[in-house]
């Protein structure tokens, strides 16, 4: 069974994410809740619905396009997030672009073929591919499967985690890894 990641974005051109020109994958998914969360669309492990009002066309054809009725006819609290169950199916309605699923499940080989289009670039940078998040070891197991396979491309492999993950989700993919970018969380919750 070929498994599949749950991302919130790919960012291409990142430069702060380990050495060259980077490709960095955001995964959805964290055990934690830290008040100075960079990524808290990332906090979820599921997919999520969000609505940006100043985006609104006031248009309508979102509210015709939901199933669950869970689009209201005013602009501010258009989406009752009560009765959405993430379908996206007003997405492509919305010119305006108010509306937008956070987190996308990502087949592994499409996943793949997504961050080898940059290799160009890695090469030329000495760059590669970040995984970051949330936390990626929540999804291990996606790891285990791409890192072999970007590795025989020969390319840099950088992990950025808050370690809040057991130490099986780590053992097997460290020699895999070019480099760690450890957020280490404070222990004490005082």
């Amino acid at each position: 069974m070929t498994p599949s990641a749950l991302i919130f974005d790919i960012q291409r051109f990142c430069l702060h994410d380990g050495p060259g020109i980077r490709t960095t994958v955001f995964f959805k998914g964290c055990p934690l809740a830290c008040a100075w969360c960079q990524n808290p669309e990332a906090l979820s492990p599921r997919p999520e619905m969000a609505y940006y009002a100043e985006r609104c066309l006031d248009c309508g054809l979102c509210a015709r396009a939901c199933p669950e009725g869970a689009i209201r006819p005013r602009r501010e609290g258009r989406l009752d997030f009560t009765h959405c169950s993430r379908c996206g199916q007003c997405i492509p309605t919305c010119d305006g672009g108010a509306l937008r699923l956070i987190g996308r499940a990502w087949r592994l080989p499409d996943l793949l073929e997504e961050l080898l289009r940059d290799r160009e670039f890695f090469a030329a940078s000495g760059g590669g591919v970040t995984f970051s998040g949330g936390e990626p070891l929540l999804q291990a197991d996606v790891l285990a499967a791409a890192l072999p396979a970007l590795k025989s491309q020969g390319l840099h492999v950088q992990l950025e985690t808050s370690g809040a993950a057991p130490w099986e989700r780590w053992a097997h993919l460290l020699p895999r890894l070019d480099g760690i970018y450890f957020d280490l969380k404070h222990p004490d919750p005082e």
